[in-house]
């Protein structure tokens, strides 16, 4: 189970990750979202909704994606498995029927928030050549 302190577990992050992957794949290859939904038949606001988090992906539709972009091997079945850890609820999840649809995405990247900010405010004072 997911601790709600540990960023790498929370649902809500994996599915951001998996976003950014798997546009990053599809530019690698230079095929743009259009050519992916006439290859794959999908339209391209679904492709556009894969690729921004605003929708979570079923395996099979990432293992498609995948093949279209030849990744292979461990990448391949380590974004997969990615792709299922995003599609489990996080803990916020059991406060939906009094948490406004809004808030879940705040929530859910809480965590991420605050690594940022503890780790931007213990490097302020390591920039080289940093003015105050």
């Amino acid at each position: 189970m997911a601790r709600r302190g540990d960023p790498g577990q929370n649902p809500t992050l994996r599915g951001r990750r998996l976003a950014m992957e798997l546009q990053r794949r599809r530019e690698a290859t230079g095929m743009s979202r259009e050519e992916v939904a006439r290859q794959l038949e999908w339209s391209t606001s679904t492709v556009f909704r894969i690729e921004t988090g605003r929708s979570r992906p079923q395996p099979g539709n990432v293992r498609t994606l995948l093949e279209l972009y030849g990744v292979t091997g461990a990448e391949r079945d380590g974004l997969i498995q990615l792709t299922r850890e995003a599609r489990q609820p996080g803990w916020w999840h059991s406060f939906r029927d009094v948490l406004p649809n809004p808030y879940e995405v705040y929530i859910g990247t809480v965590p991420e928030s605050l690594t940022l900010m503890k780790s931007s405010a213990a490097s302020k004072f390591a920039w080289p050549g940093r003015r105050s």
